[in-house]
């Protein structure tokens, strides 16, 4: 637990932002292929990382699935009104967003550039139907097993440790580990991904589960399918763009 814990706080920044130079240095080169490349490699490490979290709370004594949220969320006539307004305002600001977003990429090509972290994200979007779908799986992949370890295995971990943390305050640190780990998008990706990771995290606790957080997040990170390009074809029209 201590090594996932390590990894998750430390090594998946830097592996990200490593992971990222090789994409860039690779786009230079074939912009479709360094796409699938780290499709397929951020996918495959999401589901080992979230494959060795949910085994470790399956096999270590004392641990089980419930405690990575794991679990229904509870009846409405439990939630918590804050949690509503949670929800309602994250659900609006996705699709308030995503229009902005839609009609400024409309007028300027290079319109995401602008946003926080746009600059380094941009790129990997999907240009053609094969890697829109590619990227459909990483998104749900980001979404499941992001929401577990960073939200699950990481609140778990701080409320053991410091089991009178107030609810507010592991919010706040799962948001901070959570934006650190998007080193790679720069110092305004990191802020960004923060906020939107104590939102996530303000989710998860009020409603005590992750499928909420699983569904927003699943919803922001595959909106990149709206704001790329759409050539229409099965490939771009070049194997090869330099």
């Amino acid at each position: 637990m201590s090594l996932l814990t390590l990894w998750a706080t430390v090594g998946e920044a830097v592996w990200g932002y490593i992971s990222h130079k090789r994409f860039m240095a690779a786009y230079s080169v074939d912009k479709r292929q360094a796409r699938l490349a780290i499709y397929r490699r951020w996918t495959t490490s999401l589901v080992l990382l979230g494959l060795s979290v949910a085994g470790s709370f399956v096999l270590l004594p004392g641990l089980r699935l419930e405690l990575l949220g794991l679990r229904p969320a509870y009846p409405v006539s439990r939630i918590d009104p804050a949690l509503l307004g949670i929800i309602g305002g994250a659900g609006f600001g996705i699709v308030v967003g995503t229009v902005v977003l839609l009609v400024a990429r409309r007028r300027s090509a290079n319109a995401l550039t602008y946003i926080p972290g746009g600059k380094q994200l941009e790129p990997m979007l999907p240009q053609c139907r094969d890697e829109r779908s590619r990227y459909v799986l990483l998104s749900l992949a980001a979404a499941i097993v992001e929401e577990l370890v960073w939200r699950g295995m990481i609140v778990f971990v701080i409320t053991y440790i410091f089991p009178r943390s107030e609810l507010l305050t592991v919010a706040c640190v799962s948001g901070a580990i959570f934006g650190v780990v998007h080193l790679y998008q720069g110092a305004l990706g990191v802020l960004v991904t923060g906020l939107i990771g104590f939102a996530l995290c303000a989710v998860y606790v009020y409603s005590g589960s992750l499928l909420i957080p699983v569904l927003l997040h699943f919803a922001m990170d595959v909106r990149g399918i709206l704001l790329s390009p759409k050539t229409g074809s099965a490939v771009p029209v070049t194997g090869r763009q330099h």
